[in-house]
């Protein structure tokens, strides 16, 4: 009588290792693409509390200056469009300003602000309507033209995604992340 004496297998194979490997790698990428977009995210919420930070410095700016800010044709010193040069206006903090002058002087001083804390930010403020002044704050996203829109799967992508926002909506609408905000001064 033979006896079989059967062998029972010791270790790893070589196949279930690389198995093995190959699932850790594929969850090493997918947290990495969190990463990513996580990042990607935190700008936006830095950006979108920056527009809104603004919004308040401009408010407390037309409040002390309210007769100037209350103008609902074209001399309203604080109005302007979106990449409107800033030009070399009064200087304030030395000498003695008129109310129209200060007017400039803030919504020149603001701009620098917005130019500076978004990026390639821009605004528009728009004349009063029911004693509200609509300031919309645009800047560019992380994604360049030629990447992103060039073919018609990407805006059909987007397209659901973007809100008609009036600046916003020329040909490179899907390039902006556009933020409103409605102040009363």
């Amino acid at each position: 009588m033979a006896w079989h004496t059967t062998q029972r297998q010791r270790g790893v194979s070589m196949i279930e290792s690389l198995v093995a490997l190959l699932v850790l790698a594929i969850g090493v990428l997918g947290l990495a693409g969190l990463q990513t977009r996580s990042l990607v995210e935190t700008r936006h919420t830095n950006a979108r509390a920056n527009a809104l930070m603004l919004a308040n410095d401009l408010t407390e700016r037309m409040r002390l200056n309210r007769d100037q800010a209350i103008i609902t044709d074209n001399s309203n010193p604080y109005l302007r469009d979106f990449e409107q040069t800033i030009a070399a206006g009064p200087t304030c903090t030395t000498k003695a300003c008129t109310p129209a002058e200060l007017g400039q002087f803030d919504r020149d001083e603001w701009s620098r602000s917005v130019r500076q804390l978004l990026p390639d930010g821009q605004a528009r403020v728009e004349a009063p309507a029911n004693n509200q002044i609509r300031v919309t704050f645009r800047w560019r996203n992380n994604i360049k033209g030629a990447e992103f829109g060039a073919d018609d799967s990407a805006n059909a992508l987007m397209a659901p995604l973007v809100v008609p926002v009036k600046g916003c909506q020329d040909g490179e609408q899907l390039h902006w992340i556009c933020h409103q905000v409605f102040i009363r001064p």
